[in-house]
């Protein structure tokens, strides 16, 4: 289990609850989040600042993925519910590890750490273009170095059980189970099939309230750039030169795309082409377009025995999961071990069932 405590602190942009919140301007679960523990599972705590950081972290996920105005109350309260489930599972595990006495060294939290910096730098620019430091990390992340460190070192003990529980799991996976499981999922395993086009597009100054003399001007480089291809010049070398669409650094390469999310210009475009062959320059609303149709590529299933090993390996990890599920789901819904101090049930409930 790769823990990821800096990213969901990043995405969290964790903050100190030092002031009792303004209740009108929070949501549907930061309402209900008591000002004590969440939960406690035996002598852990799930803490109010823990639960709202991962909370928070999983609705800036799906805000990212789906749009914030599609996360509407429905969907972050079963965010909400889930959070704590998973929060009360990781205690639950966590308990475990000191029970058989799993220990890990400072060295080996250290290491963590150190790689989970180096990833977030490999993958993090500032906005000045400069590399993003130790220091600015833990300040976006609202946490001390300490305090991550105890994290980490929580994680790696969650993970020492997780791997000790594993040990005695049957992972072996009929044949018949993995035919199974690709006939039952055929259409994962095609890859799309789908039109291959390059372009260069030259956008008016003004875009589409661009004035006539803006419009002139924009074709006049798009002539110029399709005299320069038919001289000799790379298409991909005009593309990269004046361009105005963001695959220009890509030499204007769209890649594989469906043929029916083509615009309507591209495909017309497309149409009257030979793979290989150079369109005139198109004009469109946003602009002018010179098109270079690579090629089409029909629809393929990858046969079984190409994704064998994956599936195997799936199913494998599927079994594991349940070992652990069923050794964690006994302890998390005892009441003797296991106290909840945030009920979400019936907000979820009260917005399933609608207004009376």
């Amino acid at each position: 289990m790769k823990h990821a405590l800096l990213i969901v602190c990043l995405l969290a942009a964790g903050s100190v609850f030092a002031q009792a919140p303004d209740l009108s301007k929070l949501d549907v679960v930061e309402r209900a989040v008591p000002a004590g523990p969440v939960a406690i599972v035996d002598k852990s705590v799930v803490s109010r600042e823990e639960y709202l950081t991962a909370y928070r972290a999983q609705i800036a996920q799906l805000s990212a993925m789906a749009g914030a105005d599609r996360v509407d109350d429905t969907i972050r309260a079963r965010t909400g519910v889930t959070v704590l489930a998973n929060l009360i599972t990781e205690k639950v595990l966590l308990e475990e590890a000191y029970r058989r006495g799993i220990s890990v060294t400072d060295a080996e939290v250290n290491a963590q750490y150190n790689k989970e910096i180096a990833d977030l730098q490999a993958n993090l620019v500032q906005e000045s273009g400069e590399a993003v430091t130790e220091a600015d990390l833990l300040q976006q992340s609202g946490q001390t170095k300490a305090d991550l460190l105890e994290s980490i070192r929580k994680g790696l003990l969650i993970q020492g059980v997780r791997t000790q529980l594993a040990k005695g799991v049957d992972t072996k996976v009929p044949e018949a189970d993995i035919k199974k499981f690709y006939d039952a999922r055929i259409d994962q395993f095609t890859r799309p099939g789908g039109v291959h086009i390059k372009q260069i597009y030259i956008r008016p100054e003004g875009g589409e309230a661009a004035s006539p003399k803006s419009w002139e001007a924009a074709q006049k480089v798009a002539d110029k750039a399709l005299a320069r291809i038919r001289a000799g010049e790379k298409f991909e070398t005009v593309a990269a030169d004046v361009s105005d669409s963001p695959d220009a650094s890509r030499g204007g390469d769209l890649g594989m795309m469906p043929a029916d999310s083509l615009p309507p210009f591209f495909h017309q475009a497309v149409s009257k082409l030979e793979p290989g062959e150079l369109s005139n320059v198109v004009k469109s609303p946003q602009g002018f377009h010179i098109v270079h149709y690579v090629g089409t590529q029909d629809s393929e299933v990858m046969s079984l025995s190409n994704v064998h090993d994956k599936i195997k390996s799936l199913l494998e990890r599927v079994k594991v999961e349940e070992a652990i599920e069923n050794f964690t789901e006994p302890i998390a819904t005892d009441p003797e071990r296991v106290q909840v101090f945030l009920d979400l049930q019936q907000s979820l409930s009260a917005l399933l069932d609608g207004p009376a």
